[in-house]
Formats: structure tokens, sequence, C-alpha cells
């Protein structure tokens, strides 16, 4: 989605509806024919998921942690397991 500097991409989801931005994400999501869609928030790039498959997904795969597990620091805040 394309965005601005400081609203990111938060002023398309207003612009297609106003009073609850949430259900333009359903329409973005529709449009693309896809389960995931990214978006900037802000300064914050912003992942959302459609369904409880896709979340249950994201937030349980090691590929989509995102933290670092190399170096002393990755291996020592789990103390070596992952969560």
């Amino acid at each position: 989605l394309p965005r601005l500097p400081l609203w990111g991409s938060y002023w398309i989801l207003l612009w297609g509806n106003y009073k609850f931005p949430h259900k333009n994400m359903w329409y973005y999501m529709k449009k693309f024919k896809s389960k995931v869609i990214s978006m900037w928030m802000g300064d914050f790039y912003t992942v959302v998921a459609n369904d409880f498959d896709t979340v249950r997904e994201v937030l349980t795969k090691r590929e989509f942690d995102g933290r670092d597990t190399t170096g002393f620091a990755g291996k020592s805040r789990a103390f070596g397991k992952t969560l």
C-alpha cells in the first residue's frame, strides 16, 4: 500500500471507511487475495493476519519470530530455548 511519511498507510484505511478502518483491511486482503498484508502505520511496519490458522502460524513458527538467535544475547535471552 502507498504511504505518507507521517501517517504511513493509515490514511488509506481511513479513506476507505473512516468509522471502521479494520473493515478496510478485509477489503485489501480480498483485493490482493492474501491472508496476510503488511503496511506502514506511521513509522512502524505492521503485518496483519486474516484468519485463525494464519495467526496461529505467525505466532508459533520460528520463521516469523524475528528475533536474533545468533551470538550471546540471542541465546541468553531465553536460556537457549525458543519461546
